[in-house]
């Protein structure tokens, strides 16, 4: 029994560490993006990336000749990387705008959006634990938004909370990334039945880089509808190759080279015990915090705390209620 144990808590550890390197390299990816939104326009640093990876791949990919890239879901490629990279484009924006840490919390959102959509387009059942999750998810995202909300009951004065001016003009791309990446998830999840990694990695990559590089060279004009400014008027931008400096290389090879970590860790992570290891996968909040207080000296408001606590236990309930019905799928199987 003490060998068993002792097997078992090795294997935990192991996988524990897995999922630590994998957030801990996202978090990274994301300040190295942060740092390069201050510098560039969202949709060169989505292409430079994009193309970057493609090119770094394709040797991997060909390894054993061209049989990987036979496909009969064109379609579905093509839709995924289009969600995939206006999904990258909108994150990058957003991240200009407001901290690591709820970039972070945000992301978890995304288990919410493809319950919804599960249930809008697929006809998946809403039981109580996914009505739970989503209005607490809703919740934590209106408090993280709007932090007076909890600062109001605190004092006692509901009269008194205070809104934002325009809130989504902060949060907006954000929320939009968070959209756009819960479609490429539903995308991924029909292509994982019968696609190749290789496969998946190829067009991904290639429909990316096409969708991105006519964004790179397209600049959005403010212009003011109904008293609000809005990027919405486009005019062709040339941001020349000498725009590029050899911090901007270091930082989005940084980029590639967290890609690859966060997905040999994710996978690893994933063979051990996941009511141990997904857990930790909220680590990445505590990364980004720290390296947003470090490097950009974010603070973290203390109201806001609430709704990433919501946020996150809204999405671990959808995760471990995916958990669970794996594996009483599995027992009945067997």
């Amino acid at each position: 029994m003490h060998n068993n144990t002792q097997v078992i808590s090795k294997t935990a550890l192991v996988g524990i560490m897995f999922m630590l390197c994998n957030t801990a390299s996202l978090a990274i990816s994301d300040i190295a993006l942060k740092i390069l939104r201050g510098e560039l326009p969202s949709p060169l640093i989505v292409f430079l990336y994009k193309f970057g990876l493609l090119i770094v791949t394709i040797p991997w990919i060909f390894f054993h000749g061209a049989k990987h890239i036979k496909t009969t879901k064109i379609h579905f490629h093509i839709l995924r990387s289009f969600f995939g990279t206006f999904g990258a484009i909108s994150f990058a924006q957003g991240l200009k705008d407001i901290s690591m840490v709820s970039a972070a919390a945000f992301e978890n959102l995304q288990y919410i959006v493809v319950v919804l959509l599960g249930a809008a387009f697929f006809n998946d059942r809403l039981t109580k634990t996914k009505i739970w999750a989503i209005v607490l998810g809703f919740v934590g995202a209106c408090i993280v938004i709007n932090p007076s909300i909890i600062k109001s009951l605190f004092i006692g004065d509901i009269l008194s909370l205070s809104f934002n001016e325009n809130p989504f003009a902060k949060y907006g791309y954000t929320i939009l990334a968070i959209s756009c990446w819960s479609v490429n998830s539903v995308l991924v999840k029909t292509l994982g039945n019968t696609e190749h990694n290789k496969t998946q990695m190829f067009y991904l990559l290639v429909f990316s880089s096409m969708w991105s590089l006519p964004a790179a060279f397209i600049k959005w004009n403010i212009v003011e509808v109904l008293g609000h400014h809005m990027p919405i008027l486009p005019s062709l931008y040339d941001p020349g190759i000498g725009i590029l400096q050899t911090t901007h290389v270091l930082l989005l090879t940084l980029m590639g080279c967290c890609y690859f970590i966060h997905g040999i860790a994710y996978f690893n992570a994933l063979k051990h015990d996941l009511s141990i290891v997904i857990p930790f996968r909220y680590t990445k909040l505590i990364f980004s915090g720290f390296l947003g207080y470090t490097l950009f000296q974010e603070d973290i408001d203390r109201y806001s705390i609430a709704g990433y606590f919501l946020i996150i236990c809204a999405s671990f309930m959808l995760i471990r209620y995916e958990v669970r019905k794996r594996r009483k799928y599995k027992s009945i199987v067997k």
